[in-house]
């Protein structure tokens, strides 16, 4: 059906009218790319087209996009799924720590290795998301076990908790500047590049026109198949 939807979507657009849905799902607070921004520029360049947006995490986003029923989504990477789902780098960054000023680490001006932060409370996502898998592929790599005391579902709430001292939070780089009263702190014993953001997309003969005008305009350069992680 999606592929039946992108047939006639693009017999308008060789027509010269671009038209039809959009249908984009993202993550919060996704690196590499300004969704707000991005949708304003799409609509005044397209505004026949109708713009749907659902946020959700990673895993979810690439399964609405290998089902068609997103257009495209920009998530964190996530482990390739055969011919059903092709990636676009968009940016990749370290992880930082996240803590009260009081708190203990607060004074150490970097984090030397996962290990140090044993036995600490820690302020999460939900699995699904983007730093959460992020950073639970980084702990399961230095072999370090971690448990989630403070699950949480929005940015704004873990950012809440760590301003209570409720515990700390390991998330993406430029986290760092959301809250101001909290002390970042560098996490070193990990992949430079650990939070990798991508722009997920179907395979390109079910790739509809308006996600093509989207990622044009994203000015970034079109993915091989089978990229996806």
């Amino acid at each position: 059906l999606a592929q039946v939807r992108s047939a006639h979507e693009a017999v308008a657009a060789v027509q010269g009218v671009l038209r039809g849905t959009l249908a984009l799902g993202a993550e919060q607070c996704i690196a590499g790319v300004h969704v707000a921004g991005l949708l304003a520029a799409f609509r005044r360049e397209h505004p026949d087209v109708e713009i749907r947006l659902r946020q959700s995490g990673s895993g979810a986003l690439a399964e609405g996009v290998s089902a068609g029923r997103l257009d495209l989504a920009f998530a964190y990477r996530v482990p390739a799924d055969g011919d059903q789902l092709r990636s676009v780098p968009l940016t990749s960054e370290p992880m930082t720590v996240l803590c009260h000023p009081e708190h203990r680490l607060a004074e150490l001006g970097a984090v030397p290795d996962p290990a140090a932060l044993a036995g600490e409370v820690f302020v999460d996502f939900h699995p699904d998301w983007g730093p959460r898998r992020a950073t639970d592929a980084a702990f399961a790599a230095a072999g370090v076990r971690r448990t989630v005391a403070l699950e949480v579902n929005d940015v704004h709430s873990l950012l809440d908790l760590v301003d209570e001292n409720l515990g700390i939070a390991v998330v993406p780089r430029h986290f760092r500047h959301k809250r101001t009263s909290l002390t970042a702190l560098p996490l070193k014993g990990v992949d430079e590049a650990a939070y990798e953001t991508v722009a997920l997309l179907p395979p390109e003969r079910a790739t509809s026109p308006a996600a093509r005008a989207l990622i044009t305009l994203l000015g970034t350069p079109r993915a091989e198949p089978g990229e996806a992680g």
